[in-house]
């Protein structure tokens, strides 16, 4: 098979993840692209299924949009699945059928083809002749197992053992066991070449992506895969299933048991297991940025603060560098987001101060014990000998003013910043006019913050901020959202 162009895959994968692709997720979907289609033209008789496994807030779905996107930009057949959109069908293998004839087909104004009218109508055959306790159970009853395994069935089941039924009733089940396999011998042979079609030759095999499995209610997602495995094991047609494998191993538990050895029984389904990287810290907190839609103006510190400034950090990279001076990991960090996301959406806090916001969001999901101990009966907040919070790391600040002149790097506590900045908030509100009033040619952005100040500061320099009080008691109850 002809190979195709490198650059035209590559292209379309940069087109399709840049610049929205915070967690290098693109490095992925390419070395997988190249790798699946020099499989499939090395080895052309095989079929594969692989599972990509990370947990819940990698990147998967992001990874599997833009990676279908980029393999239709180069006319390579691609379809997405999502399973969580289609587990309320107790059909799994239509549903996939109709997802192919619509992304394939229909949602490009085209009129599906007669192999594929062969496919569907092999599909349909197969839900026809398949009896009810084989849709519902496992269909390597019918494929596999045979006679044996359906009289094996209805005696587990507590039913009259089939030796003593009548001859014609059993008679009608060999009969619709042949039916069934019949449909499924049929189907599996149109689909196979379907997938060997005329205008696949140059591309690579029907890539069928399927996403949010380990969502799915647990018989559901067992289903799907035994219809994977089964019915569309054939050359040429490629599956991609994005899941959280140990939550989709607890859910084989929850249809079979406990003691089951869900991750064990999941291998049977899958030709490989590719493992998304976790991502660092600061690409996680971009992420989760760019999602919420959050940037500098979402949040606010101040400039005349000796210690950070706009113009040499972001909002992104003070979050990250609070995160990772607390020690925390990616599920911390998904829980604090949680919590972020929370207050900002059900409070009006005004500009949110967010060193004092990230730092104190940090230490309920670090320390929820110490945590609760900045609140008080009155609403304000108790910082000594409360906060005592001890940060795993040190906060890397980037450069800044030092006695004498210059700028260099220096590393600092956080509790010390943390400090530094609620000293600041107490920043007489004629001192903020002043500095506004200096001749000191400024920045836009410079002079939008020390307006804020003025606005937001109260006048008397022994008051707390206003909504800085405010924070702990919105904190803790966005607190109640994660575990």
């Amino acid at each position: 098979m002809p190979k195709k162009p490198k650059t035209e895959i590559d292209e379309a994968l940069e087109t399709a993840f840049y610049p929205e692709d915070k967690l290098d997720r693109m490095r992925t979907a390419r070395f997988l692209t190249h790798m699946t289609i020099g499989h499939h033209r090395n080895t052309p008789e095989n079929h594969f299924v692989m599972n990509i496994n990370a947990e819940w807030g990698f990147g998967k779905t992001f990874l599997i949009d833009r990676w279908v996107a980029a393999l239709q930009a180069t006319e390579i057949w691609a379809v997405k699945y999502n399973a969580w959109q289609n587990d309320f069908t107790d059909q799994p293998l239509l549903s996939f059928i109709t997802e192919i004839e619509s992304q394939l087909f229909a949602d490009h104004g085209k009129t599906p083809t007669k192999k594929f009218k062969a496919v569907k109508k092999g599909a349909i055959n197969v839900a026809k002749a398949l009896p009810e306790i084989l849709m519902r159970a496992t269909l390597s009853w019918a494929l596999k197992e045979g006679m044996t395994s359906l009289i094996e069935a209805v005696n587990n089941d507590g039913s009259p053992d089939v030796s003593t039924i009548s001859g014609p009733i059993v008679e009608s089940m060999m009969n619709q066991h042949k039916n069934s396999r019949e449909a499924i011998k049929a189907f599996t042979t149109s689909l196979e070449a379907f997938a060997a079609s005329d205008s696949q030759e140059d591309s690579g095999p029907l890539f069928i992506f399927v996403d949010e499995l380990d969502r799915c209610r647990p018989d559901f997602a067992i289903r799907l895969l035994e219809v994977i495995k089964h019915l569309f094991e054939v050359k040429g047609v490629y599956f991609i299933i994005a899941t959280d494998t140990k939550a989709l191993s607890a859910a084989c538990q929850a249809v079979y048991g406990p003691n089951f050895e869900g991750r064990r029984y999941l291998k049977r389904f899958f030709t490989m297991e590719y493992t998304l990287p976790a991502p660092q810290i600061d690409d996680f907190v971009a992420a989760h940025f760019q999602k919420y839609n959050w940037d500098n103006d979402t949040f606010f510190w101040p400039t005349i603060l000796p210690l950070l400034s706009p113009e040499t950090e972001s909002a992104e990279s003070i979050t990250s560098k609070i995160f990772m001076s607390a020690g925390m990991g990616l599920r911390d960090v998904e829980q604090a987001f949680i919590i972020m996301k929370a207050v900002l959406d059900a409070n009006k806090l005004g500009t949110v101060h967010l060193i004092f916001f990230a730092a104190l969001v940090a230490l309920r999901v670090r320390d929820a014990d110490t945590f609760q101990k900045t609140l008080t009966t009155s609403g304000t907040i108790q910082f000594e000998p409360a906060f005592t919070f001890k940060f795993e790391k040190s906060f890397q600040i980037s450069d800044y003013d030092v006695s004498g002149g210059g700028r260099r790097k220096a590393e600092l506590p956080l509790i010390d910043l943390v400090t530094a900045y609620k000293n600041n908030i107490y920043t007489n509100r004629r001192e903020i006019l002043d500095e506004l009033n200096n001749d000191r040619v400024r920045s836009g952005r410079e002079m939008k913050i020390l307006t804020n100040m003025t606005t937001e500061i109260t006048s008397s320099g022994d008051s707390y901020h206003p909504y800085l009080a405010r924070y702990p008691e919105a904190i803790a109850q966005a607190g109640q959202l994660i575990l």
